[in-house]
């Protein structure tokens, strides 16, 4: 498996999506400190960057072991898990007295282990155990292909200032 296989990107994410992603995680009735953050994927920071600067809850699971030392290394104040998110999530949203929201960083397009983790996320969802999923992806279709009618995918923004230009999208409970 080489780098560009772990990774979604040969280029980190922008600043300007790391804002973008940070204003769509919240909707404007609520607050950030009802929230615990939990970003999978955060590579080099970028966005870790951004959501620290709203948020103080913030947990990150990163699969590759140098990114994870490094964002130890760059964020104290943070816990850090190392591994696949599938394997931690259902743990850190159990133990937490807030309800979640989740940044994924993460490629879903076009990964063959994609179905595990969406899995995860449809099953924490449906249980009202995360409020939403922000998950970006460089792709026109939604990154959230086995959705189903109790959940909602919505497309919020474009973010051409990164490269390649990203869409953000939520995944959320149908209200209906």
């Amino acid at each position: 498996m080489s780098d560009r296989d772990r990774v979604g990107s040969i280029f980190p994410s922008s600043r300007w999506l790391a804002k973008c992603l940070t204003e769509v995680t919240l909707l404007p009735n609520e607050k950030a400190q009802d929230f615990r953050i939990i970003e999978i994927g955060p590579g080099t920071g970028t966005i870790t960057q951004a959501l620290l600067e709203q948020f103080n809850d913030i947990e990150v699971i990163e699969r590759d072991i140098r990114f994870a030392s490094f964002i130890e290394s760059k964020f104290r104040n943070i816990m850090v898990h190392v591994g696949d998110a599938e394997d931690h999530l259902p743990n850190i949203v159990q133990k937490s007295s807030k309800p979640s929201i989740i940044v994924s960083c993460v490629p879903l397009r076009g990964n063959p282990d994609s179905y595990k983790i969406l899995e995860v996320y449809q099953s924490l969802l449906q249980e009202n155990k995360v409020r939403r999923i922000v998950q970006f992806t460089y792709g026109l279709r939604s990154p959230f292909p086995l959705i189903n009618e109790k959940l909602i995918a919505r497309r919020c923004r474009l973010v051409l200032f990164n490269c390649p230009p990203a869409f953000i999208w939520t995944l959320e409970v149908n209200p209906i």
